[in-house]
């Protein structure tokens, strides 16, 4: 099985690529190398895209801007299947969101992931799996120079180095967030099991913000303060996209998998610890 990434400085896929060459014969290129010589990766049974347009990211969608278009029309000739990694934001936030739902996208990248799925269904048909994705945290290489968007580890994080590191004092906020060595490994057997069509990834289950902000804090060696959700400028315009809840029950029986919180906390508080090492 020989897998090909395509997003040499993404977050996802250098640790993708840690965890899938592991099992497979797995290769990371950037997306302006894969243009460029395309014609030596048609052998790949897999190809997942990490890279990302930071125009696709705020714009309405263009097709110069979709990179996942792009490489979709290059392999339509080959035999490769296609793993898209979309977005929950192509739902509107609510609880309990299964695939069934309506895609209802408020923001351009909602808009354009959706129009991305529908395009690459008419170009791929069965060779292509779609994954509406959750929240995926985790702790980029803070070496690392290009990056287009942070997680929310990323974003607690940051401010940690500032010194302007906070708790939300509000149980009522919550997301459905994943971390990266669980979204990793769900990769893994997702290849394993051969998947083809649109499934949720998520761990499927409410985290409050105060509990994923005490994880991240937990090996923290200094006094974290806590603050209201209101007072906080860089939260105001993510409010109306908050609270939500994607279901992946469909993509855990289909894996025969259990995604569990535990995971998720013991993740986050090895985030703390690399962090806190970091600063000391």
């Amino acid at each position: 099985m020989k897998i090909l990434i395509i997003g040499k400085y993404s977050f996802i896929g250098v640790n993708l690529l840690n965890v899938l060459r592991k099992s497979f014969l797995t290769n990371i290129v950037s997306s302006r190398d894969f243009f460029k010589n395309y014609q030596k990766y048609s052998h790949y049974n897999y190809i997942i895209n990490c890279a990302l347009n930071k125009k696709y990211i705020t714009n309405k969608y263009n097709r110069k801007h979709d990179l996942d278009f792009k490489i979709g029309c290059i392999i339509k000739k080959f035999k490769s299947k296609y793993i898209l990694l979309s977005s929950r934001k192509v739902y509107r936030p609510a609880k309990n969101i299964k695939e069934k739902n309506k895609a209802n996208p408020i923001s351009n990248y909602g808009k354009n992931k959706y129009k991305t799925e529908q395009a690459m269904l008419n170009l791929l048909g069965n060779r292509l799996l779609i994954l509406r994705i959750s929240n995926i945290i985790g702790i980029r290489n803070f070496n690392q120079k290009r990056r287009l968007h942070f997680t929310y580890a990323d974003f607690f994080f940051e401010n940690l180095l500032k010194k302007k590191i906070f708790l939300i004092n509000d149980y009522k906020i919550y997301k459905d967030f994943i971390s990266i060595n669980q979204f990793c490994l769900i990769m893994k057997k997702i290849i394993k099991n051969n998947l083809y069509g649109l499934y949720n990834l998520s761990l499927g289950q409410k985290v409050y913000l105060n509990e994923i902000n005490n994880w991240l804090a937990s090996q923290i060696n200094f006094e974290l303060k806590y603050v209201d959700f209101n007072s906080i400028g860089n939260y105001n315009r993510m409010k109306k996209d908050y609270s939500f809840t994607l279901n992946s029950n469909k993509l855990q029986k289909k894996l025969n998998i259990s995604i569990k919180k535990i995971d998720l906390k013991k993740d986050c508080i090895k985030f703390s610890k690399k962090i806190n090492f970091m600063l000391n």
